[in-house]
């Protein structure tokens, strides 16, 4: 996605604007975690412990079978 960005950037203002604005954001976010790394590492292990709960419960339960069931696909 951001590969897209970035070359849609080159032709286009807004996406230029936009990719822009994710490189500054993305830079303050990697100072912030230079700064604050115990915070930084504790918050993406908690996100990647999440992701895996998640994708086991979809798993296990049969989630997404069980929406397309919900929903008649």
């Amino acid at each position: 996605m951001l590969l897209g960005l970035w070359i849609w950037s080159t032709e286009f203002r807004f996406a230029e604007r936009l990719f822009d604005s994710f490189s500054r954001k993305a830079r303050e976010a990697w100072a912030h975690a230079k700064r604050h790394p115990v915070s930084s590492a504790a918050i993406t292990i908690g996100g990647l412990a999440a992701a895996g709960v998640a994708a086991w419960a979809i798993t296990h339960y049969e989630l997404v079978g069980k929406a397309k069931d919900a929903i008649g696909i």
